[in-house]
């Protein structure tokens, strides 16, 4: 970045390549420093379908730097202890820069230690992390307890610390146990130990003892503690299309399993991007796709959204099982959260994980088939069949493979065979700026002005508009806008109050436009064939 002479007041810093820290490998992506916003960082992998970390300048508690051989490290402490975050490979001068564009955050430039010892001291601090190191000033490393799973005593003086399996990491290797011997002898967890019983007395009863009550403090999903063990909601015997099969879906208070009797995923809600809401279009079902910011595996198979199936005429009710002082405070935090549910199993769904995960919820737009005035069209992407749904910012293919395109990653749409003589079907090619593409084939023609109407009224480039314009009639829009990720606001939320549909032109008869160009398309032709008889 860029190094400001003396008296010149920073106004943001941006950093790439940068890594953040966490259970995962890590993710590279593009870091922005700003006064007014705080720190957001964006991946430059999966841009699209992944989830921005933000940390406004109102939660920033405070910044500590580690000099690292491969470029430093800066962590950020929240004042909730809950969203903090590392970044990784920033550059020397990154602690001067960051210290003129947030002067009132408390920074601590703080050492390494480097000399590969595996005895020292293990310590819980206040903001959510256990180090360990030969000294509190030199750790060797840490880890936040925001993903411990579970803690326990391997033997009378061990204490064994379990972390969140997380399904949605790609890279072989993550970090699940690390244990820790606390001899009898320790001065430093012996604090309360004549007020204790039992192993509680010891010092390895001590550090147990920190562990868990810091770890339920900032909220883990710890088995055997508050809501960590017990889901607050079940859904027994659901259909699941992605990853396929018969699942028993948990809602616990971070985290949400798919239990088969073939196996299990585990995906906490930190890794959800929004829900779908998508009926199918003369069918009894309905699916809601859950976007993931990093794909669950199985095998060699990645998952990057799960597809339910509900039927259209079950009815549940629910009752979510938590305390009231913990559903008061998943209220205050902006969930749109209620105890008791009741109606379509798939509406209860949607409503008990959005109150607990608070993942934004997304239903169709404006878009209505011109064929039965469904949400969706049938198509065929490569061998299988599946629907196109055009939603408000973004198109959304299911089923195999899901397939979720925002409209920012689009640089233009090519609509293919339009003009084939005595064809009832047309394709749908949307090209990314990535210079990758996908084709919906096999769309029926009764579907072609509405969906040029829609392209062109989300400001998406017609790669082939003379063509179009001739067979469909009508004009077309250059695209003004890019972006490069989805961010909370690029699709709209789901509310009740609100009505997500829009007024058609009413001015603009597509239809008799249509018939118009179609004619003079006709007569253009013939000129042109009379041209090539006489040459």
């Amino acid at each position: 970045p860029f190094s400001p002479p003396p008296g010149l007041i920073m106004s943001a810093l941006t950093y790439s390549p940068v890594f953040l820290a966490g259970s995962n490998a890590k993710a590279a992506g593009e870091l922005l420093i700003d006064p007014s916003r705080g720190f957001v960082f964006r991946r430059t992998t999966d841009a699209s379908t992944s989830k921005p970390v933000e940390i406004p300048v109102s939660d920033v508690l405070a910044m500590t730097w580690r000099a690292t051989p491969r470029g430093g490290q800066l962590s950020v402490q929240t004042k909730d202890n809950v969203a903090n975050a590392s970044f990784l490979a920033l550059p020397a001068e990154t602690p001067e820069l960051v210290k003129k564009i947030l002067p009132t955050a408390a920074f601590e430039n703080q050492a390494v230690s480097l000399q590969g010892r595996n005895w020292g001291e293990a310590r819980v601090t206040d903001e959510g992390t256990l180090t360990f190191g030969v000294d509190a000033k030199a750790p060797i490393f840490e880890v936040p307890l925001s993903n411990l799973a579970l803690a326990k005593q391997g033997g009378k003086h061990d204490v064994v610390a379990e972390f969140a399996v997380d399904d949605t990491n790609t890279d072989k290797d993550q970090l699940v146990e690390i244990s820790f011997y606390v001899p009898p002898t320790s001065t430093m967890w012996d604090a309360g130990a004549a007020d204790a019983e039992g192993d509680e007395a010891l010092p390895s009863g001590q550090l147990l003892s920190s562990l868990n009550e810091t770890a339920k403090a900032m909220g883990a999903g710890l088995s055997g503690a508050n809501d960590g063990d017990v889901p607050v909601a079940s859904f027994e015997d659901v259909n699941v299309l992605s990853p396929r099969g018969r699942f028993r879906i948990d809602l616990y208070m971070n985290h949400l399993k798919l239990i088969s009797a073939s196996g299990e995923f585990k995906v906490q809600y930190k890794h959800l991007v929004r829900m779908f809401v998508l009926p199918k279009s003369n069918a009894p079902q309905t699916l809601v796709a859950i976007s993931l910011d990093s794909p669950i595996r199985k095998g060699q198979t990645f998952y990057q959204h799960v597809l339910v199936n509900f039927p259209n005429d079950e009815q549940v009710d629910l009752e979510m099982a938590m305390a009231d002082d913990v559903l008061q405070g998943l209220a205050a935090k902006g969930n749109k959260i209620e105890r008791s549910l009741s109606g379509d199993i798939m509406e209860v769904f949607c409503k008990a994980l959005r109150g607990v995960s608070g993942c934004k919820l997304t239903r169709p737009g404006s878009f209505k088939s011109a064929r039965d005035q469904g949400s969706c069209v049938r198509c065929s992407y490569r061998a299988d069949e599946g629907y196109l749904f055009p939603l408000e910012r973004a198109f959304f293919y299911v089923q195999k493979p899901p397939i979720l395109i925002s409209f920012d990653d689009v640089a233009g749409v090519e609509f293919k065979r339009s003009d084939a003589v005595g064809s009832g079907t047309f394709d749908l090619e949307v090209r990314l700026t990535n210079d990758t593409s996908f084709q919906f084939r096999s769309i029926a023609r009764a579907e072609y002005n509405n969906f040029f109407e829609f392209v062109s009224a989300k400001d998406i480039t017609i790669d082939n508009l003379a063509e179009v314009k001739a067979t469909a009639g009508g004009g077309g829009r250059a695209r003004t806008t890019k972006g490069v990720a989805l961010d909370e606001e690029d699709f709209e939320d789901d509310d009740e109050d609100d009505d997500d549909s829009e007024e058609e032109d009413e001015d603009f008869d597509l239809g008799k436009e249509a018939k118009k160009v179609k004619k003079r398309q006709r007569e253009e032709e013939e000129e042109d064939d009379d041209d090539d008889d006489d040459d």
